[in-house]
């Protein structure tokens, strides 16, 4: 019988050893499914963090094609504004030029004024050369003043007309 009762006693330290060795294994079946379920819920976690990260994506993005509009909205409103600002001032120089071929008319037309006197006191000369010079003098003087102020005439009607 002892080899029956060693036999058995074997078979009982064996099954105290499987019984050890399923409680082991059950402990770590535990330990292996709360990290399972650990890791479940943090995969779901980044999941919702993905999704939201998606949607702020799409949201920023979509801001940023708003910006992009309103920026160019902007710059083709500051080119008119740039492009009206430039052709005032075009305006302006025009009407600077305009002004100063009418004060240049203004004083051709004195200047032919006196030289108009001035004849008239010569044909008053007695000495009949120095008047025939004099005479000659103011033709000359009046042809260059009359071309003058027809250049003149002429610039003032090409400024007003672009000026309009």
């Amino acid at each position: 019988m002892t080899e029956n009762q060693a036999s058995v006693a074997a078979l009982t330290n064996r099954l105290v050893q499987s019984n050890a060795e399923v409680e082991r294994l059950q402990y770590e079946f535990i330990l292996i499914s709360r990290m399972e379920l650990a890791n479940n819920k943090l995969l779901e976690e980044l999941r919702n963090r993905n999704k939201a990260l998606e949607e702020n994506k799409r949201l920023l993005q979509d801001q940023a094609m708003q910006h992009k509009v309103l920026l160019d909205d902007a710059n083709s409103q500051l080119k008119i504004i740039l492009k009206k600002l430039s052709n005032s001032k075009k305006r302006i120089k025009l009407q600077r030029v305009v002004a100063k071929y009418v004060v240049l008319n203004d004083d051709f037309k004195k200047n032919y004024a006196d030289i108009i006197e001035q004849y008239a006191d010569v044909i008053g000369h007695h000495n009949p050369k120095q008047r025939i010079k004099h005479v000659i003098w103011l033709i000359d003087k009046n042809y260059e003043l009359e071309q003058v102020c027809g250049i003149t005439a002429l610039a003032i009607c090409f400024f007003s007309v672009l000026h309009e």
